[in-house]
């Protein structure tokens, strides 16, 4: 599989991404484009929506300098809810070209991080195929990443979800169908 590092700055959605992570940068807001948006854009293949990581601040804050709609405003209903790091996320759905995308802006815990930077956001993926992320900074693709697409293989590092994880995996395998590595989890599939 061809690794494309530079295709995805072309992309209108990625430019569309962008907007929101340089506006929130701007008003002091750490953002991460991470997951399988860049994983998809790198690796050629049709994305589903984009996610983005912040930093949990005040909601209307974001909500504010977003536009966003207050009734977009996620919690205990979110697929995110389960996860530990969670506090709360807001979904827009924007024109990108002839369709429409969704955007999740996921405000995380910050204090679980060590140090609130793409690499930690990307390293809180569950599959090392999904370990990648960017920011004002740049592109992160973290070592997990690189070893799964060489290898052909699915790894799971983080499994406090397993069962959304292995959902993840199922919906994606058509995409990506490559075997489980269990060398890292030792867990075989719960279904």
């Amino acid at each position: 599989m061809n690794i494309n590092l530079e295709g995805y700055k072309s992309s209108p959605a990625f430019e569309a991404a962008l907007t929101y992570i340089y506006l929130l940068h701007a008003h002091g807001i750490t953002a991460v484009i991470h997951g399988g948006f860049l994983r998809d854009l790198v690796l050629g293949k049709e994305y589903n929506d984009i996610d983005i990581a912040i930093g949990y601040i005040d909601s209307e804050r974001v909500q504010q300098i977003l536009e966003l709609d207050a009734k977009t405003l996620r919690a205990a209903s979110s697929e995110y809810a389960n996860h530990a790091r969670y506090v709360c996320d807001w979904k827009k759905t924007i024109q990108v070209s002839d369709r429409e995308v969704d955007i999740n802006i996921i405000a995380w815990d910050d204090t679980s991080y060590g140090e609130w930077c793409k690499e930690e956001v990307a390293a809180g993926c569950d599959w090392g195929l999904s370990q990648i992320s960017y920011d004002v900074g740049g592109l992160h693709i973290s070592e997990n990443f690189i070893a799964d697409v060489i290898n052909e293989h699915w790894t799971l590092y983080r499994d406090d979800n397993e069962a959304r994880s292995y959902k993840r995996y199922h919906r994606l395998k058509e995409k990506y169908p490559w075997p489980i590595n269990h060398g890292v989890t030792e867990k075989q599939e719960p279904f």
